[in-house]
Formats: C-alpha cells, structure tokens, sequence
C-alpha cells in the first residue's frame, strides 16, 4: 500500500485541550506590529487556538512568548475565526 498525502481535510493528529494559557502574541516582521496579552483556548503539541482582539492573515509570522518556564515560540498563523458575530474576538490557530 503507498502512503497517503494529508490534506487540510485529514483527521487530526492529536486531541485539543482546553487550557487556557496566558502569554503575549507578537506579529514579526514583514506584518505591521501588533503586540497584545491574550491566552489560550485550546492546545496540542502541534499548535494551539489563541483568543485575540484582532484579525490576522493566515501565513503571519508570529512570537509567542510570556509562557510558563519563559519558553518563546515562533509560530505562523494558519488560520481566524471570528468568535461570536460582533467581531470583538477571533480565534487563531
């Protein structure tokens, strides 16, 4: 049997937990910048959902850092929901 590609429709790899983590998103360079104090709503060893006051692009590069232990991130945007319908919140992942 060949290996089978995985495409964004694939089943998840791992389970997503709720947790909510607080820490401070930074957008890098070359995206206009935006720093804020936000957290978690939901991670796994792949990646994690952010709560955010601001909508960003998918394929943004980002630092994540104000974690537990002092641990930085470099992560990038790969997709944001709107959270609710009045456009306060969005979650990214």
């Amino acid at each position: 049997m060949s290996p089978v590609a995985k495409s964004p429709e694939s089943p998840r790899r791992m389970t997503r937990m709720r947790v909510e983590i607080p820490l401070r998103l930074t957008t890098l360079a070359p995206a206009p910048l935006l720093a804020e104090q936000c957290h978690t709503l939901v991670v796994n060893p792949q990646g994690c959902g952010v709560k955010l006051s601001r909508a960003l692009e998918p394929g943004t590069r980002v630092l994540l850092d104000g974690l537990p232990g002092g641990v930085h991130v470099n992560a990038r945007v790969a997709n944001c929901l709107a959270l609710g319908t009045d456009g306060r919140f969005f979650l990214l992942g």
